[in-house]
């Protein structure tokens, strides 16, 4: 069975493998907006999804850290 602490570390390793996913859907989303129309307010929509993104990448790998020195 599994205890909290160590379901904590399991939850922050899927949520930042989730944010990873949806990091390689916004700059694939970034990159072919670029391609196809240049700068418009649909490539700087996926700029703010990119960076919305590496946050929280950011923010989960600094809660995986600390659940993993706690465990």
């Amino acid at each position: 069975m599994l205890h909290k602490r160590h379901f904590r570390v399991l939850v922050h390793a899927a949520l930042i493998a989730l944010f990873l996913y949806a990091g390689v859907a916004a700059l694939r989303f970034l990159l072919s907006t670029l391609n196809t129309v240049g700068w418009s307010p649909g490539a700087f929509l996926g700029l703010l999804l990119l960076a919305g993104v590496i946050a929280l990448i950011w923010r989960t790998a600094v809660d995986l850290r600390r659940a993993v020195r706690r465990l």
